[in-house]
């Protein structure tokens, strides 16, 4: 008796094991059909358009005057520098800045860092600052609104921004070279 019990217990394990199997292939198969590239594509840009749409009221709010470029930065020179001809690609720029989350919180800032410096096109600073830095020129003082995907994307920078994070840098052109 205790034997067939045991076999029946048996079997209805086996049982549910297998239904649970083919729940988690058929999960597996609708997760995947999700994925297809049309589905991951207009993800994407929906998130895209939903951070265009945060940025957009974060700036109305603030009553700043900015230009958006083709690649969703956003950029407005608010003190003019000195004459002379905006940056290009290969020079050198020296900035103070201060680096701000959508939120308002400041995770970075000269003032505690100390200027920065960096080859435009090359260095390792997020594309949006690369992009920011040929509508600029020495002494320029400037607002900078990089999205996400032009500063540190899905994982942020494993530090102070999170992952998906609009930045915001207020900065100053102090050299050029």
């Amino acid at each position: 008796m205790i034997k067939n019990t045991s076999l029946v217990i048996l079997a209805t394990l086996s049982l549910v094991a297998c239904q649970s199997c083919d729940q988690d292939k058929q999960r597996q198969k609708e997760i995947a059909r999700q994925l297809e590239p049309d589905s991951l594509i207009e993800a994407s840009k929906h998130k895209v358009e939903m951070e265009n749409l945060q940025i957009d009221g974060y700036i109305k709010r603030r009553g700043w005057n900015m230009i958006k470029t083709g690649t969703g930065l956003r950029y407005e020179v608010y003190e003019e520098g000195a004459e002379g001809p905006l940056a290009q690609t290969g020079q050198v720029v020296t900035i103070d800045y201060q680096v701000y989350l959508i939120n308002g919180e400041k995770v970075y800032s000269s003032e505690k860092a100390g200027p920065q410096s960096f080859e435009i096109g090359k260095a390792d600073v997020e594309s949006g600052l690369h992009e920011g830095m040929h509508y600029l020129k020495k002494g320029d003082k400037a607002r900078l609104v990089i999205p996400s995907y032009l500063a540190h994307g899905l994982t942020g920078d494993n530090y102070k921004i999170p992952g998906d994070a609009t930045i915001i840098y207020d900065l100053k052109v102090v050299d050029l070279k």
